[in-house]
């Protein structure tokens, strides 16, 4: 699991220079999906609908 988030952390970072919205996101993608806030589930939505490399390469 800590290569998974590793590699996560990663694709995000480098997306992050050219995409501003995902700055401050890191531990929305590493965090559980069942322990988001109502706020972060909404958060993950946006940027899911974003069509981003970072999302695609975690499924």
């Amino acid at each position: 699991m800590k290569l998974i988030n590793e590699a996560v952390d990663e694709f995000r970072r480098e997306e992050q220079k050219e995409v501003f919205e995902l700055k401050k996101t890191r531990y929305v993608w590493l965090k559980n999906e069942s322990n988001l806030t109502e706020g972060q589930k909404q958060m993950m939505l946006k940027l899911k609908d974003m069509n981003l490399q970072t999302g695609k390469r975690i499924g």
